[in-house]
Formats: C-alpha cells, sequence, structure tokens
C-alpha cells in the first residue's frame, strides 16, 4: 500500500486542487517552505515510494506545480507512452523522469539531500522504461523547461 500524503495549505491552492484539476502556479516562497515547516525538497523525497518511483499524485502535482495528466496528453508524451509499452508502470515512469528533470531545477542547492534518492529513481526507471529511458527523460525534461 502507498501512504498518502497531505500538503498543509499556505493558501486556496490545496483545497480547490483535486486529482482531475490542473495543479496551481505555486509562488517561489511556496516551492521552497511550506506552512508545515517542511521545504519543498523533503516533501519530494517524502512522496518517493520504496522501490525508487514517483506516482503522479496530487501531493506531487502541488509540490512540483505540475498537472501530471495534460503533460501526458502532450502529443510527443502520448506517442512515447504507444511505443514504450510500459502499461500500467507509464504514469509512474513519467512522473519519475519529471522529477528527476526538475530536482537540479528546482533544488539545486539541496543537491546532497537528493542524490542518492535521484540514482535510486533512475534505477528504478531504467527497470521499466528500458530503452526508452533516455527518450523518457528528454520528454520529461522538455516538459519543464
Amino acid at each position: 500500500t502507498q501512504s498518502t500524503w497531505a500538503l498543509a495549505p499556505t493558501s486556496s491552492y490545496a483545497a480547490s486542487a483535486s486529482t482531475t484539476m490542473a495543479a496551481p502556479a505555486l509562488s517561489d516562497e511556496q516551492l521552497v517552505r511550506f506552512d508545515d515547516g517542511s521545504r519543498g525538497i523533503d516533501q519530494v523525497i517524502m512522496l518517493q515510494n520504496a522501490n525508487g518511483s514517483w506516482a503522479p499524485t496530487t501531493p506531487l502535482e502541488l509540490v512540483c506545480s505540475l498537472d501530471f495528466a495534460g503533460l501526458m496528453r502532450r502529443p510527443a508524451v502520448a506517442g512515447l507512452m504507444a511505443t514504450a509499452a510500459m502499461g500500467d508502470n507509464f504514469a509512474a515512469a513519467f512522473a519519475t523522469a519529471v522529477v528527476l528533470a526538475l530536482l537540479p531545477l528546482r533544488f539545486a542547492e539541496n543537491a546532497g539531500e537528493w542524490a542518492l534518492i535521484a540514482k535510486k529513481a533512475r534505477r528504478w526507471l531504467a527497470s521499466v522504461a528500458g530503452a526508452h529511458t533516455d527518450a523518457l527523460l528528454r520528454e520529461a525534461a522538455a516538459c519543464v523547461s
């Protein structure tokens, strides 16, 4: 089973979010520290699954300020989903690739804290995406740049 994490609301964004809505944009201040005292990188680390993956959940969308379902509808990502044949693992593989792309962009100053979890995530991603790993990482990077 997977735990569900809830972020303390810093504004109305937490109360208005749902799994079918786009995650609203967070300010730089909200990305760094939440009302419960945790930093964004702490939330990312807590949301990682034991196997190294991240699931495209609402809390992860809030921390990353992204809409995973919307990103997965992008033609390049949808095409990769069709050709990669990962089945049920594609959503988690894509979310994991997106987080890997975001770590150095949003949390560069915390690289010492996330280096090992990123390594674990890359191993998991390679195990499920195989030959499509690099393409998945490229598409994820294009989504967040």
